[in-house]
């Protein structure tokens, strides 16, 4: 399909045809469609992130790390995973004006292995002497009861002693769109989703 910016009920269309369920309706309604077409658009977006492109990416304003650790004699603190991050890919420190510092992704095992001011081999780590973290792990993502959206966790370690700011480098929870809705397909971004379409009618 040509063209950058595309209704969304062009790219559902397109789908049809190649899928061969023109006239269809009884089997695929419009609504299925559209959900259909949004299934697929946060799919191709998560895909080509975790890829490298890295445009749907998104930064928190700065907020005040906490310097409270996760519970009573704990070596880590936490912050929260907002409702809005699907996916959390980087967090930064303000270490000193001017200079922000990446904390390094870590799975949840490996969190002992930055405790106080020292690292796994005993030795002090990068700005311990100035109480700065060094490492993050998503502890648990964002989750819903009923009606009421709670908001994830993600450790800290070692915990701050000294008030800092950090920023979130999330990909954003994907707003889904009306068929009425323009669609930046970028180039040939739409091939994609409507193959994806393609196979799920299959």
């Amino acid at each position: 399909m040509a063209g950058q910016f595309q209704l969304v009920s062009a790219v559902i269309a397109e789908a049809q045809f190649r899928g061969c369920t023109d006239g269809q309706d009884d089997l695929y309604p419009a609504a299925n469609l559209t959900r259909m077409f949004n299934d697929s658009a946060q799919r191709f977006r998560t895909k080509i992130t975790n890829m490298g492109f890295e445009w749907f990416l998104e930064l928190t304003d700065a907020a005040a790390l906490s310097t409270s650790a996760e519970s009573t004699g704990e070596t880590f603190s936490q912050q929260d995973w907002p409702i809005t991050a699907a996916r959390i890919y980087g967090i930064h420190v303000l270490m000193q004006a001017g200079l922000w510092v990446p904390l390094m992704p870590i799975q949840i095992q490996g969190i002992r292995d930055f405790q106080a001011a020292v690292d796994g081999f005993g030795f002090g780590g990068f700005g311990a002497a100035q109480g700065m973290p060094r490492v993050f792990a998503l502890k648990k993502a964002p989750f819903g009861a009923t009606t009421t959206e709670t908001a994830g966790k993600i450790l800290i370690a070692p915990k701050p002693t000294v008030a800092r700011n950090y920023r979130l480098i999330y990909l954003p929870v994907f707003t889904p769109l009306a068929s009425t809705d323009t669609f930046n397909g970028g180039e040939s971004h739409a091939e994609w989703i409507i193959w994806d379409m393609v196979i799920k009618m299959a």
